[in-house]
């Protein structure tokens, strides 16, 4: 990971390297599978653009390791 970390979802305190770390180590990476894991974007949704797009740049590198 060569971003900084930072807070994504303040209503349950989960970091960018939290998603990040979830989503390379699963076998089904998905925005449904962070929000039921993390329970991010269960609050006030704030965060779901950001954890979207974690999402997508994370299949993005596992597309092209595969």
């Amino acid at each position: 990971m060569n971003c900084p970390d930072y807070l994504v979802c303040v209503c349950m305190g989960v970091m960018y390297s939290d998603i990040y770390a979830f989503l390379l180590e699963s076998d089904s990476p998905s925005f449904d599978s962070v929000k039921n894991c993390l329970q991010v974007a269960t609050g006030c949704n704030s965060c779901v653009d950001e954890v979207h797009a974690i999402v997508a740049d994370v299949l993005r590198i596992k597309k092209i390791n595969v």
